[in-house]
């Protein structure tokens, strides 16, 4: 009888992904590990435990390397100064990993590679992965739908390896019928992509328990900063590094979908435009494909996710030298590829404030001008797209005489939020984009917003003329105009001002964690690098200039720092 934690049983005192109040699954069994670091070995036929090596003096383990990634434990390394003859490992074995006297494990893996020959300074390897990657292997041969999207994935969970626990009532639900999916000899791994894709581009993988996971992917936090959670470069980071990618930004996706009609080969084809990323990046066009979807329906809701992970650049971040092991003892929090981190700056002073790219509504098609003066006023309304500061909105506009300061006004409802004024020699006499800083004022997702424009000391003589467009309006409210400086208000439908708006952030950055790699050793320290990134938002120009004005001055007391900390 294999025992229990063979199939993923034992859990965690941290904060898990499900709640463990739904759980039907056996009891946790745990294995007590006396080390700092204590590497466990299973016969992977009868899960019973071969050999346990930990940092003592009598241990020929001499370090091991683990990483987690998006889909949980993902590759690993032993390193021994002993023989491979002398050591109690072999293919395919199962090891599991406890770090810190923990005695539920951090890391779940199989060893796959053996060494043949020692490296250089006299070591043997032993090398392997979590058991996510056992799913490339399996291949999913089958039409699902119509049926709801939780009963497919039930369905699909089913064909999982024992080695790998499933419990059906952690998956949250999705809401979502499928109307119908064909994959044909799709491996597993993929064929689940799809579905959580579908369900709203949720997050999957196995974790250190050798369970399946599925839910929502974490939101990035809006509030609450500068916690003792926060990682600070200098403290605790030795390096810190950030980058985007905007050359693969893709907008506008036309979509390609599987066979629609039993009959005769006929493929549909569609389009989907982001239109905020257009105002900020122009029109960027990709061709996608999904060819398990027959369903338009479907396609379309697969699409629409897709485009909101290639509507705007990639931010990442590499930050190296993260030590961990005061922090965890404290803490007792393992950080794992799965959530929100935050890097903080240690001297605010230094930083300029990062913005990044919020809402929008522009195209060079269809466009005209509204005048603006005296008691003629215009504004226009938006639905937030995420929660955060605000910190700067802009207009296109142009200057034609000397109509005195602008105005600009942000409500919500009736109420105003913040307000400005923009001089009157800021503003060219040319079309051109005009910003106006907006700091102090927090924006919720999903909220409805009012930018107001005014000129109250100009007339028709001595105006300013802001752009607007007709094509592909975002949404209603683009537009109204007022005859009696806001007394009465008229929608000019079809019509939206051209506008963008960003979210502001000074000395602090929360950025989704991508990739975890920790290194520990027999003498007990334990380090981290950290992979980082944003599924979305343009970074500033200018701030890694920022960050390394930072880090010089930051290193010059690094060692000060470390035992202050």
């Amino acid at each position: 009888m294999p025992l229990a934690s063979q199939f993923g049983a034992t859990r965690f005192s941290e904060g898990r992904r499900f709640s463990e109040a739904l759980s039907t699954g056996p009891e946790p069994v745990s294995v007590k590990a006396d080390f700092l670091l204590a590497a466990v070995v299973y016969d992977p036929h009868t899960g019973e435990k071969k050999a346990v090596y930990g940092s003592h003096g009598q241990s020929p383990l001499v370090s091991v390397f683990f990483e987690y990634v998006e889909s949980g434990c993902g590759a690993f390394s032993l390193t021994f100064s002993a023989r491979p003859d002398e050591v109690a490992i072999g293919r395919g074995d199962r090891v599991d990993l406890h770090l810190c006297g923990s005695a539920a494990p951090w890391f779940s893996g199989k060893v796959f590679r053996l060494p043949g020959v020692r490296t250089a300074e006299g070591r043997y390897q032993y090398k392997g992965h979590g058991y996510f990657a056992d799913l490339e292997h399996i291949l999913v041969d089958k039409t699902y739908g119509p049926m709801p999207l939780d009963d497919a994935i039930q369905e699909m969970a089913s064909c999982l390896p024992g080695e790998i626990a499933w419990y059906s009532d952690r998956l949250p639900s999705t809401g979502y019928t499928l109307s119908g999916a064909r994959f044909d000899r799709v491996p597993l791994k993929e064929a689940l992509a799809r579905l959580a894709e579908l369900a709203g581009n949720w997050t999957f993988g196995v974790d250190e328990t050798r369970t399946l996971y599925m839910g929502p992917r974490p939101q990035r936090p809006s509030g609450g900063w500068r916690n003792a959670g926060s990682l600070w470069v200098g403290r605790h980071l030795d390096s810190f590094e950030l980058s985007e990618e905007s050359d693969k930004v893709a907008n506008t996706l036309h979509v390609k979908l599987g066979r629609v009609s039993a009959q005769k080969d006929n493929f549909a084809s569609f389009t989907v435009v982001d239109l905020d990323s257009v105002a900020f990046f122009g029109q960027r066009e990709k061709v996608v494909s999904a060819p398990e979807l027959d369903n338009e329906t479907d396609a379309r809701v697969w699409a629409e996710h897709r485009l909101r992970e290639l509507a705007w650049p990639k931010l990442s971040a590499r930050a190296r030298g993260l030590d961990l092991t005061g922090f965890l003892r404290d803490q007792h929090e393992v950080l794992r590829a799965d959530r929100f981190v935050r890097i903080s700056l240690l001297r605010s002073g230094l930083a300029a404030p990062f913005f990044e790219a919020l809402n929008g509504c522009f195209r060079w098609t269809g466009t005209g001008y509204l005048s603006l003066y005296g008691t003629r006023f215009l504004k226009r309304e938006f639905v937030c797209r995420k929660s955060g500061p605000l910190g700067r909105v802009a207009f296109m506009l142009r200057r034609v005489g000397s109509p005195g300061p602008l105005a600009v006004r942000l409500l919500e409802g009736s109420t105003q939020v913040a307000s400005t004024s923009v001089a009157q020699d800021r503003v060219p006499g040319w079309q051109a984009w005009v910003e106006a800083d907006q700091p102090g004022c927090l924006l919720e997702a999903g909220c409805t917003y009012t930018l107001e424009l005014s000129a109250a000391a100009g007339d028709a003589d001595n105006r300013y003329q802001v752009l607007c467009t007709t094509a592909d309006a975002p949404y209603s409210g683009g537009c109204f105009t007022s005859p009696d400086a806001g007394g009465s208000w008229f929608e000019d439908t079809g019509r939206g001002l051209c506008f963008r708006a960003w979210l502001g952030h000074v000395d602090e950055y929360a950025l989704a964690v991508k990739r975890v790699a920790y290194t520990a050793d027999g003498e007990g320290g334990l380090s981290a690098d950290l992979e980082l990134g944003e599924l979305s938002r343009p970074l500033e120009d200018g701030i890694l200039q920022i960050l390394r004005s930072i880090r010089r001055e930051e290193l010059l007391a690094q060692s000060n720092l470390k035992q202050t900390a």
